[in-house]
Protein backbone atom coordinates (compact mmCIF):
# COMPACT_ATOMS: atom_id res chain seq x y z
CA UNK A 1 0.00 0.00 0.00
CA UNK A 2 2.91 2.34 0.76
CA UNK A 3 4.29 1.92 -2.77
CA UNK A 4 0.94 2.62 -4.40
CA UNK A 5 1.48 6.35 -4.57
CA UNK A 6 -1.37 8.77 -5.03
CA UNK A 7 -4.68 7.08 -5.68
CA UNK A 8 -6.68 9.21 -8.07
CA UNK A 9 -9.74 7.17 -8.97
CA UNK A 10 -11.62 3.91 -8.37
CA UNK A 11 -9.62 2.06 -11.06
CA UNK A 12 -6.41 2.80 -9.15
CA UNK A 13 -8.03 1.52 -5.96
CA UNK A 14 -9.08 -1.70 -7.70
CA UNK A 15 -5.56 -2.27 -9.05
CA UNK A 16 -3.95 -1.68 -5.66
CA UNK A 17 -6.47 -3.95 -3.94
CA UNK A 18 -5.91 -6.70 -6.52
CA UNK A 19 -2.15 -6.48 -6.01
CA UNK A 20 -2.61 -6.70 -2.23
CA UNK A 21 -4.92 -9.69 -2.60
CA UNK A 22 -2.52 -11.55 -4.91
CA UNK A 23 0.44 -10.84 -2.63
CA UNK A 24 -1.43 -11.83 0.54
CA UNK A 25 -2.70 -15.14 -0.89
CA UNK A 26 0.59 -16.07 -2.58
CA UNK A 27 -0.71 -15.79 -6.12
CA UNK A 28 1.94 -13.27 -7.23
CA UNK A 29 4.20 -11.35 -4.88
CA UNK A 30 3.95 -7.79 -6.14
CA UNK A 31 6.24 -6.53 -3.36
CA UNK A 32 9.09 -8.91 -4.25
CA UNK A 33 8.56 -9.52 -7.97
CA UNK A 34 6.94 -6.22 -8.87
CA UNK A 35 6.24 -5.91 -12.56
CA UNK A 36 8.66 -8.64 -13.74
CA UNK A 37 5.78 -10.44 -15.43
CA UNK A 38 4.06 -8.27 -18.03
CA UNK A 39 1.09 -10.66 -18.00
CA UNK A 40 0.73 -10.84 -14.23
CA UNK A 41 -2.85 -9.57 -14.44
CA UNK A 42 -4.04 -12.40 -16.71
CA UNK A 43 -1.50 -15.19 -16.16
CA UNK A 44 -2.72 -18.46 -14.62
CA UNK A 45 -0.83 -19.12 -11.40
CA UNK A 46 -0.44 -22.54 -9.85
CA UNK A 47 -2.11 -21.33 -6.65
CA UNK A 48 -5.21 -20.31 -8.62
CA UNK A 49 -5.57 -23.64 -10.42
CA UNK A 50 -8.50 -25.28 -8.70
CA UNK A 51 -9.02 -27.96 -11.33
CA UNK A 52 -5.73 -29.87 -11.56
CA UNK A 53 -5.33 -32.44 -8.88
CA UNK A 54 -9.01 -32.38 -8.01
CA UNK A 55 -11.34 -35.33 -7.61
CA UNK A 56 -12.03 -35.59 -11.35
CA UNK A 57 -8.34 -36.13 -12.10
CA UNK A 58 -8.10 -38.56 -9.20
CA UNK A 59 -10.97 -40.57 -10.75
CA UNK A 60 -9.12 -40.61 -14.11
CA UNK A 61 -6.08 -42.07 -12.36
CA UNK A 62 -8.16 -44.61 -10.41
CA UNK A 63 -10.00 -45.70 -13.56
CA UNK A 64 -6.67 -46.52 -15.18
CA UNK A 65 -4.76 -47.85 -12.14
CA UNK A 66 -7.59 -50.17 -11.10
CA UNK A 67 -8.26 -51.38 -14.67
CA UNK A 68 -11.92 -50.54 -14.23
CA UNK A 69 -12.60 -50.70 -17.96
CA UNK A 70 -11.00 -54.15 -18.16
CA UNK A 71 -12.93 -55.64 -15.26
CA UNK A 72 -16.31 -53.93 -15.68
CA UNK A 73 -16.41 -52.98 -19.38
CA UNK A 74 -17.53 -49.51 -18.27
CA UNK A 75 -16.15 -46.72 -20.38
CA UNK A 76 -14.69 -43.72 -18.58
CA UNK A 77 -17.74 -41.49 -19.09
CA UNK A 78 -20.13 -44.15 -17.75
CA UNK A 79 -17.87 -44.63 -14.75
CA UNK A 80 -17.76 -40.89 -14.04
CA UNK A 81 -21.55 -40.59 -14.23
CA UNK A 82 -22.20 -43.23 -11.59
CA UNK A 83 -23.20 -42.22 -8.03
CA UNK A 84 -20.27 -41.91 -5.62
CA UNK A 85 -21.22 -44.97 -3.56
CA UNK A 86 -21.30 -47.10 -6.72
CA UNK A 87 -17.92 -45.74 -7.82
CA UNK A 88 -16.42 -46.59 -4.44
CA UNK A 89 -17.84 -50.10 -4.60
CA UNK A 90 -16.57 -50.68 -8.15
CA UNK A 91 -13.11 -49.43 -7.18
CA UNK A 92 -13.02 -51.75 -4.15
CA UNK A 93 -14.10 -54.72 -6.26
CA UNK A 94 -11.51 -53.97 -8.95
CA UNK A 95 -8.76 -53.56 -6.34
CA UNK A 96 -9.72 -56.96 -4.93
CA UNK A 97 -9.66 -58.50 -8.41
CA UNK A 98 -6.20 -57.07 -9.04
CA UNK A 99 -4.93 -58.65 -5.81
CA UNK A 100 -6.51 -62.01 -6.69
CA UNK A 101 -5.05 -61.90 -10.20
CA UNK A 102 -1.65 -61.05 -8.75
CA UNK A 103 -1.82 -64.04 -6.38
CA UNK A 104 -2.83 -66.30 -9.27
CA UNK A 105 0.02 -65.04 -11.42
CA UNK A 106 2.50 -65.49 -8.57
CA UNK A 107 1.22 -69.05 -8.08
CA UNK A 108 1.81 -69.83 -11.76
CA UNK A 109 5.30 -68.34 -11.58
CA UNK A 110 6.08 -70.41 -8.47
CA UNK A 111 4.85 -73.60 -10.20
CA UNK A 112 6.96 -72.89 -13.28
CA UNK A 113 10.01 -72.26 -11.14
CA UNK A 114 9.39 -75.49 -9.23
CA UNK A 115 9.04 -77.40 -12.51
CA UNK A 116 12.20 -75.83 -13.89
CA UNK A 117 14.12 -76.56 -10.68
CA UNK A 118 12.76 -80.10 -10.35
CA UNK A 119 14.14 -81.16 -13.72
CA UNK A 120 17.73 -80.40 -12.76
Amino acid sequence: MERAGAIKNSSDIQLVMRDCYETTYGIWDHQRDGDLDALSLVAMRETEDSASGGLLYERFRQYIDLSIGKYTHLNLLDFLQMPTDWVTSVMDLCAGRIKADSRTQQGVIDQLQDMAGGGQ
